[in-house]
């Protein structure tokens, strides 16, 4: 199993961000937001705790991420999503941070193996160009 090691620090912010994304989706009002159920899933399945070198960290199992074609059906759900009823401030802040952090999976995916996903792209096209 192929493993991206996360810096502590970075794994405490992600924490935190998780939990603001998750108290936007729950204090929500209304019903347009798509369900999540698929990518917490996907989430739950490949990034397991593990430690090397005595450092904890989240590991996400790229490789068997890619070849499971739910991965496939969460980027066209997302791609395809009718984000215009999405009426909320929170819900759409919910939204295009979980959208981001998919495609951000996705660019991982179709680059890897990568030290950083900054690799992915080049000075005259960025990763996020």
């Amino acid at each position: 199993m192929s493993v991206h090691i996360v810096p502590a620090r970075l794994l405490r912010r992600f924490a935190m961000f998780v939990s603001i994304v998750l108290l936007f989706l729950l204090s929500s009002k209304g019903n347009a937001q798509p369900s999540w159920t698929l990518y917490n899933t996907l989430l739950q399945q490949y990034v397991k705790d593990s430690t090397q070198d005595g450092i904890q960290f989240n590991a996400v199992d790229y490789p068997s991420l890619a070849s499971d074609p739910r991965f496939e059906q969460l980027v066209a759900l997302i791609s395809n999503y009718p984000a215009e009823q999405l009426t909320e401030p929170t819900e759409q802040l919910a939204f295009y941070i979980n959208a981001y952090n998919i495609f951000a999976i996705k660019v991982v995916i179709d680059n890897y193996p990568l030290e950083s996903i900054r690799d992915a792209g080049s000075f005259l096209r960025p990763v996020w160009g």
